[in-house]
């Protein structure tokens, strides 16, 4: 269900729509019966402390740099 609630955000984005944040009243009873709670396309905003937005923001790096090691040595001429 996360990744149906984030691509959707995505494809609204990529193709200028704006879309409410409420899901569907009858998606949300489809859905219901299988356990997820959520009613929005989106989370609540989180509020991290310091040590764990540094965390993450270190993860988030190593991921980038990952995916250009790997994935698109050609955009930065290094494939090391």
């Amino acid at each position: 269900m996360n990744t149906a609630r984030a691509w959707t955000i995505a494809w609204a984005v990529m193709n200028d729509v704006k879309i409410s944040p409420a899901l569907p009243e009858q998606f949300i009873s489809s859905i219901s019966v299988m356990g997820y709670p959520h009613r929005m396309l989106t989370d609540a905003m989180h509020w991290a402390d310091e040590e764990e937005r540094n965390s993450a923001l270190d993860a988030l790096e190593c991921s980038i740099a990952r995916i250009r090691k790997l994935h698109f040595p050609l955009l930065i001429g290094s494939t090391q």
